[in-house]
């Protein structure tokens, strides 16, 4: 959260910013996994791979931006055009 954000009371970031925010926790995940040797890996990247992504920032957020889940929901009701 920003500085503003906090003067201004607020104790939660706003849900606008909530994906922003998962990813960089996340990241922090994967980054602390792989320095206590937990990481094993996910999907086609294996321990050494994340190893390698959590040394660089940037890549480690992308990689775990591309493999967030996004909600996609079919429509339900019926449209009449």
């Amino acid at each position: 959260m920003t500085e503003e954000e906090v003067l201004q009371g607020m104790i939660y970031p706003p849900i606008s910013k909530i994906r922003d925010i998962t990813k960089e926790v996340a990241a922090a995940v994967v980054k602390e996994a792989v320095e206590e040797d937990l990481a094993e890996g996910y999907r086609d990247v294996d321990a050494r791979e994340l190893k390698k992504l959590s040394e660089n920032k940037e890549e480690l957020l992308n990689y775990v931006q591309i493999n967030m889940w996004v909600p996609e929901y079919p429509t339900l009701v019926f449209k009449k055009d």
